[in-house]
């Protein structure tokens, strides 16, 4: 399936050159080899919007058009995708209303099968940002700015009744959630534009600022179209910005927040790189790599431009366009190689203690993040985890077998076996356990793991019965599942290989959740937990009682009470005594405890390496994140309790840091098929060490009750 394009691709091209709205133009800068596709820096003036223009006498950006006639010649040529599919709207055809018809068209287009379709929209243009209109009261954004897509027509006048506005964040968001809703969630958004107020900066670096003063939205800006969104009380998770609908799309944008979208020679650089990956051996193998892959291995030229490509979405790890084969799993984990100077000498492996990696664990070294035993290269230990965010492997100095091909600068390592803390196992039958613990070449314990006899101190229990296993949790994990029911059954004829990935994942979510948070949580932040029947109803706080002296908190909520369940959410503002100028990332995970499935329910946005992504929450008496209402980034939480039980539990955990993490190493599904299972086990809490930033966690029990 890895060219699904071929056959099922829909695209959706929006570019332009001229904007004949212009209020201002700053004068034209002689010998700019680069032009920028966004502004000046953000301040505390009330500065609402701006564009950079190509040096020319002319209002445009040159390479807009030209950007997207490449990107329709990739999806003809080498993708296949039938013309007939393909939308474009260029110059005067890329109107605000054209634009919005081109996303309904697509909704309701009855050729396109419902989950059976690869959508990709692509836009190259101008970004803006204005004042959020006060009466926005239910839509919560840390900066109080709406990011917006400038259509072609922004700011003419109609008729003497306004002027055309620009496309804000929350009309994108429903218009991707209604598409998603219609035809599956296989869409990817490409925005090649500064999507909010830009920054340009650099020796040599020039550009032209279309200043776009007053720049406003009226409150009732496409009411139509954001009122319909879904009153949804399910598990739906969808992530304001341009990453908003987190389950419905995948977003990739040419730059962050605070910088511009640079051109070079009549064209983007964003989108420059993008197809020269795109074209390349790497992305055209099968399997293909994933987005997340691609976008880690994105050259952009000139390198020294302060312009940092960002992705975003839950399924970051999806096969390009392709949502039909198995996504890359969580266990294969970026790695490159460190040259000594911004980064330490060695193999860099881009998680950390916070990740729970331990200092002598093994990894596997792939060349692509599939794990092909061709891929394979070698195996290394760990030898330092040297903060939060990354580990390192050692290399004799004269290494050359990591020395990237230039296509190909990102590596891949998989857990092979944790050096512990152990996962300490009873069973009644001594030849079962010794079978379990037998690893053979389909299969292997990537935990570690220890026999013990006393039930008091075992984490997991095995008991044998007329050949069939149970499995109950250990008494250690009681004070966190007082609830004794097994957790699963083997039967008879059953195959070790399934115990041992059962026992990779019951320790991989188990180290995670009693995982003990560093500092506390308030030092960084405070989180309230909010209830509410149904939008537009004021929240109520609940209270979060503390149940140790780890920080964990529990709600108890009685389904017997109301048919009618209450909604569920998060706001999460700064901590009073934070440092001024400080960035804060928050991660927030959902616990399956009767599963073991750990779900990334909200993500701070990627970006390289993960250290120069939009941050979620500044220093700032008006910084405010909300999960669950206020806006689109996450849907409400509803719990319930599944058929035929009295009482369950599940737990959020909500990460905070002071820098960008990749946390999606932590993310464990459902069981995945026999030739792909999870191998990246670790187990129990680490001691607490210095690094370069801060971070922290709150653990909320909720457990539902049917009285």
């Amino acid at each position: 399936m890895g060219q699904v394009l071929s056959v099922f691709g829909w695209f959706l091209c929006v570019a332009f050159e001229i904007l004949n709205n212009v209020v201002s133009v700053q004068k034209e800068q002689p010998n700019s080899a680069l032009t920028g596709r966004g502004g000046p820096p953000e301040n505390d003036e009330p500065l609402d919007a701006s564009a950079s223009l190509s040096s020319s006498s002319r209002n445009d950006l040159h390479g807009a058009v030209d950007d997207a006639d490449a990107f329709e010649e990739y999806l003809l040529t080498i993708r296949n995708v039938p013309k007939a599919n393909i939308t474009n709207l260029r110059n005067e055809g890329a109107k605000r209303s054209d634009i919005i018809k081109g996303f309904e068209g697509l909704r309701d287009n009855s050729r396109i099968i419902p989950g059976e379709a690869a959508i990709v929209i692509y836009f190259a243009g101008h970004g803006a940002v204005a004042p959020k209109p006060d009466a926005w009261t239910d839509w919560v954004i840390p900066t109080n700015k709406v990011e917006m897509l400038c259509p072609a027509d922004l700011n003419q006048d109609i008729h003497g009744k306004g002027r055309v506005e620009g496309i804000p964040d929350r009309t994108l968001s429903q218009l991707l959630l209604d598409l998603s809703k219609a035809k599956g969630n296989n869409i990817t958004l490409i925005l090649d534009c500064c999507h909010a107020a830009g920054q340009t900066r650099g020796v040599g670096m020039r550009s032209r600022a279309l200043d776009l003063q007053n720049l406003t939205l009226s409150p009732t800006c496409d009411e139509d179209i954001y009122s319909r969104g879904s009153q949804s009380r399910s598990f739906e998770k969808d992530q304001p910005g341009f990453s908003d609908s987190y389950g419905s799309h995948v977003l990739l944008a040419a730059c962050k927040r605070t910088e511009t979208a640079w051109e070079k020679d009549k064209g983007g650089i964003f989108t420059a790189a993008l197809l020269s990956s795109l074209k390349s051996d790497f992305a055209r193998k099968n399997p293909p790599p994933s987005y997340d892959s691609l976008m880690r291995n994105l050259k952009m030229v000139p390198e020294d431009v302060n312009q940092h490509a960002h992705w975003d979405g839950r399924y970051i790890r999806r096969r390009l366009f392709d949502s039909w084969q198995e996504p890359v799993s969580g266990s294969m984990i970026p790695c490159h190689k460190g040259d000594g100077n911004d980064w330490p000498f060695g193999l860099i492996l881009h998680v950390g203690s916070l990740h729970g990696i331990t200092e002598k664990s093994n990894f596997e070294i792939f060349k692509s993040d599939s794990p092909n035993l061709e891929d394979l290269i070698t195996t290394l230990t760990v030898k330092a985890v040297k903060t939060v965010a990354f580990s390192v492997f050692d290399l004799a100095q004269d290494s050359t077998t990591f020395t990237s091909d230039g296509e190909r600068p990102s590596l891949y390592a998989r857990l092979r076996k944790a050096s512990g803390p152990y996962l300490h196992i009873c069973c009644d039958d001594t030849r079962v356990l010794d079978e379990i613990f037998a690893d053979d070449d389909n299969s292997r314990l990537t935990a570690s793991v220890c026999r013990v006899t006393d039930l008091d101190k075992a984490d997991l229990c095995l008991t044998v019965d007329e050949g069939a296993v149970l499995l109950h949790r250990g008494k250690t994990f009681r004070e966190f599942f007082p609830r004794s029911s097994p957790l699963l059954k083997f039967e008879r004829g059953y195959q070790f290989a399934d115990i041992r990935d059962f026992i990779n994942r019951y320790s991989h979510f188990t180290s995670h959740l009693t995982k003990k948070s560093p500092i506390p949580i308030t030092d960084l932040v405070t989180v309230k937990m909010v209830k509410y029947r149904r939008r537009g109803e004021k929240v109520k706080e609940v209270a979060l009682p503390a149940i140790d002296d780890d920080g964990r908190t529990e709600i108890v909520i009685d389904t017997s009470l109301d048919s009618k369940r209450d909604l569920y959410g998060f706001t999460i503002c700064p901590a009073p005594n934070l440092e001024p100028k400080t960035n804060l990332y928050v991660y927030l995970l959902y616990f399956d405890a009767s599963t073991s499935v750990i779900e990334i329910w909200y993500s701070s946005q990627m970006s390289e390496f993960g250290d120069s992504g939009d941050s979620c929450l500044v220093k700032s008496p008006q910084s405010e994140l909300t999960l669950g209402h206020g806006n689109r980034l996450m849907r409400p939480l509803s719990f319930g309790i599944p058929a035929g039980e009295l009482e369950d539990v599940c737990f959020i955990k909500i990460y905070v840091a002071e820098k960008a993490v990749d946390i999606r190493s932590l993310e464990q599904l459902h069981f995945s098929r026999p030739d792909t299972k999870a191998r990246n086990a670790t187990q129990g809490s680490l001691p607490v060490e210095h690094c370069d930033f801060q971070w922290a966690s709150e653990t909320i029990a909720i457990v539902t009750k049917k009285r």
